[in-house]
């Protein structure tokens, strides 16, 4: 008789499977892996621990530890990047963003022109923008700020 493949199942024999392989971070790395793979979000992963993965899900969840295992970064194997209140989309030719990066995030909010308290209409040029984190996280989070990237790379944004 096969193995049932269900949420748990893959979430544990993951976990264990990196951690062998010398993952710093082995739950972190296969609740994303899984995530990615299934289309639910990490909590949703723990309440449906019961449910069968497709065969689809499968065959994307084995390639995808097969590539975090042998040590390419989370966030280029799953293709995105939770940043400050948005995600990213984020592919190998790009640098990933380092938690530092969102300490940037907040300085320039902070040096946006207000008036009484209110932000108010601003230009923002990013040059070298790669994930293009810190122009949507500007453009997101302040409506009102007209945001302009760019970069030379043709994986950037």
């Amino acid at each position: 008789m096969s193995m049932k493949w269900t949420c748990k199942t893959v979430l544990d024999w993951t976990i264990a499977y990196l951690k062998h392989q010398g993952d710093d971070h082995p739950r972190l790395s296969a609740e994303w892996l899984l995530s990615s793979a299934t289309g639910l979000s990490r909590i949703e992963l723990y309440t449906n621990f019961d449910r069968p993965l497709t065969q689809f899900e499968l065959n994307a969840m084995h390639q995808a530890v097969k590539r975090r295992a042998s040590g390419e970064p989370l966030q280029y194997v799953t293709g995105e990047m939770p940043f400050r209140h948005i995600v990213l989309r984020c592919e190998q030719g790009v640098l990933i963003p380092r938690p530092e990066t969102e300490l940037l995030v907040d300085a320039v909010l902070e040096g946006l022109p207000q008036e009484q308290g209110k932000p108010v209409p601003a230009l923002v040029l990013e040059i070298g923008c790669g994930t293009g984190c810190i122009a949507c996280s500007l453009a997101h989070e302040r409506a009102k700020t007209h945001v302009v990237a760019t970069d030379i790379s043709s994986a950037a944004v």
